[in-house]
């Protein structure tokens, strides 16, 4: 047990008190808490940590450690605790924080929790001065507010998460080329926009306001990448922005956010041929960060899959400055020089910290997963950059096909997040971009329908969706587009029950689009058997749903979900027309479908459990249908299913 510390004074320097408010002010506004757990803390210390703002928490008994962690489950924690209270802390909690920092008198008594970095991966280090432990906390709050990484799944995968990413990986992409597009006089315009909304951000902050008073008078847009640097304003309000998607704060501060993209590019495009020459074949930087295990987990399940980055990615050329920024996890970024897909730009004589060798790299850069591994001390993650997929707008806005393969309804969707969705995408459509065409319009137009018909707001999704089929349908270079926003307007129609305009609409939609589009084919021939379905006319939704699947089995992508999905329906038809063993058959070939592509306690088997047991109630088979019955209810307890009210009252 380590020797009590009542007895010692650490004299407090006034160099230590400017240190910690710049530290502590840096995190203000954040979803980080700094929490403080030593019961002999410096008075000058305590009463800074008590004047600040509720982001700094003080602590001095351990139960009161725990009642604060488990009230901050949603937020990251930042825990500075004494060397006293070091170990028993290790032990309860490692796994409920970001990270860790022991302050003490004696480095030598705790040394050898050093040594156990592998099994504390949250332990950052220990510190006996103040100076060296703000110095430090400094550059991991830098840190947690630079762009970290998110998986981007593939079209394969099923979990809502993953694909939300997915399409947020696409959104993303869809605004930075908008913002880029933004004409110089609108640009200058919306530097006033900024510092309005930052200022009433900020309100009753006088450090930040005074910032936002130096921005608006001395903000020079050749100087971004200096202003970006620095440790406060605007840089922990654009990169919280950017983290948290914060779309309408996104919008307000695209002043900014542009300026330091076209510099960027600027850069890039001064020095790629020194680049070349330089860095040949591959630049390889360097990006520490802490993960949870969880995090690491997920990484380590998808080597070869794709994540993103979520704002304006910082690294370093030299691996032991980044190493500085590491608790748990080091990345080892490759890009390679003879591509142009991807921006960065070597900062360092711009900077205001140069000794870094810093490589910044531009919005929505995408990157492969190679490896991850453990060296003993920390794990290391190795991803390449890589070209974005041309198609990949085209697949996003195919999302509710996707969503439809796991059975989710977009009513899950919440409502605050949709609203963000139509602020986000009625903000693009102000920009009034002479570069771009009604094509690129159009999808804008298309995605805001949907969004407004997850919203409710039917009207105004018509009429977007309509807007984009004419916008569309003035050209031809886009083969796909006519087809998808009349697709988007039978969607419309059908969400709305009105099954004959729908069905006119899908098969208009078909009639136009190309041989070529196997996909949209596959899709159109889809909707219209499921039509059919509904109006109880099985055979040619028997019909349509066939020709989806011949149209499946040639795609050069293994869709198991939708084949499933498909063959589900083509055993509706067959319970429909009373020929319960067909039935039967086809539930089976979904099941098998599923069970290529997900976890055996997916919640989307309980779908084929209860087909199952209905159709072994219709056949009298009571036996088979309480087993599946039964199935069905173990999948999840907390699932509601769904049920005809026949079955149930006869099953019951």
């Amino acid at each position: 047990m380590a020797k009590s510390t009542s007895t010692y004074k650490r004299f407090v320097k006034e160099s230590d008190i400017d240190k910690a408010k710049n530290v502590f002010i840096l995190n203000k506004h954040e979803d980080v808490t700094i929490i403080w757990f030593d019961d002999h803390i410096d008075q000058e210390i305590k009463d800074l940590l008590q004047q600040l703002h509720h982001h700094l928490v003080y602590c001095s008994q351990y139960q009161q450690l725990i009642n604060i962690i488990d009230q901050l489950q949603q937020e990251k924690i930042i825990l500075i605790v004494s060397g006293q209270y070091s170990r028993q802390t290790l032990t309860i909690v490692n796994d409920q924080i970001d990270s860790i920092y022991i302050f003490c008198f004696d480095f030598q008594t705790y040394q050898d929790l050093i040594d156990l970095r592998k099994k504390y991966s949250k332990l950052i280090g220990i510190y006996t001065e103040y100076n060296q432990l703000f110095e430090t906390l400094e550059r991991h709050i830098h840190s947690v507010h630079l762009s970290i990484f998110k998986l981007v799944s593939d079209n394969n995968k099923s979990t809502r998460n993953l694909t939300d990413e997915y399409i947020d990986y696409v959104w993303y992409q869809l605004l930075h080329e908008n913002l880029l597009r933004t004409e110089t006089k609108q640009l200058e315009e919306s530097k006033q926009e900024m510092i309005d909304y930052c200022r009433s951000y900020y309100y009753n902050d006088n450090r930040n306001q005074k910032e936002i008073n130096e921005f608006e008078q001395q903000y020079d847009s050749s100087k971004v990448i200096e202003w970006y640097t620095r440790n406060h304003f605007p840089f922990n309000f654009i990169n919280k922005a950017l983290r948290t998607e914060d779309h309408y704060s996104l919008y307000k501060l695209r002043y900014f956010i542009i300026n330091l993209s076209k510099q960027l590019k600027s850069i890039y495009d001064e020095n790629i041929e020194f680049y070349q020459d330089i860095f040949n074949p591959y630049l390889t930087v360097y990006r520490g960060l802490t993960l949870d295990n969880n995090d690491i987990q997920q990484l380590q399940q998808s080597i070869g899959k794709y994540i993103s980055t979520n704002g304006f990615l910082s690294t370093s050329l030299k691996r032991e400055v980044a190493e500085l920024f590491v608790a748990n996890v080091l990345f080892i970024i490759n890009i390679s020089t003879k591509s142009n897909k991807q921006i960065y730009a070597y900062i360092a004589q711009w900077s205001k910290i140069p000794d870094e060798e810093e490589i910044l790299f531009d919005l929505n850069i995408l990157f492969q997963i190679n490896d991850i591994h453990n060296d003993g001390q920390k794990w290391i993650v190795s991803i390449t950059a890589v070209e974005q997929n041309e198609n990949l707008i085209h697949d996003v806005l195919n999302r509710k096909l996707e969503l439809n393969q796991i059975n989710i309804d977009k009513n899950v969707y919440d409502k605050s997040y949709t609203i963000q969705l139509i602020k986000y995408f009625e903000n693009l459509l102000k920009f009034s971009d002479s570069t771009r065409d009604d094509n690129e319009t159009a999808d804008i137009l298309i995605a805001l329908s949907e969004a407004y018909s997850r919203d409710g707001q039917i009207d105004l999704a018509l009429k977007c969706a309509i807007k984009a089929y004419h916008l569309s349908a003035k050209f031809n270079g886009i083969s796909w587009l006519v087809p998808f926003s009349l697709r988007s307007i039978a969607e419309i129609y059908e969400e709305n029950q009105d099954y004959n305009e729908a069905l006119i609409v899908f098969s208009f939609a078909l009639d136009t689009v190309h041989v070529s589009d196997v996909e949209q084919i596959e899709e159109l021939h889809y909707d219209i058997g499921k039509i059919f379905f509904i109006e109880q006319n099985y055979h040619l939704a028997y019909k349509h749903f066939q020709q989806s699947l011949e149209y499946l089995h040639i795609t050069d992508r293994p869709l198991y979900l939708l084949i499933a999905d498909r063959y589900d329906y083509v055993g509706q038809v067959y319970e429909k027309l009373i020929h319960y063993n067909k039935a039967i058959e086809y539930y089976n070939k979904s099941l098998q479908m599923k069970m290529i592509n997900l976890p055996l306690n997916h919640l989307s088997y309980q779908k084929n459990d209860y087909r199952f047991a209905y159709v072994y109630y219709l056949m009298k088979r009571y036996d088979l249908c309480y087993e599946y019955s039964v199935k069905a209810l173990s999948v999840n307890e907390h699932e509601e299913i769904v049920v005809h009210a026949n079955f149930k009252d006869n099953i019951t």
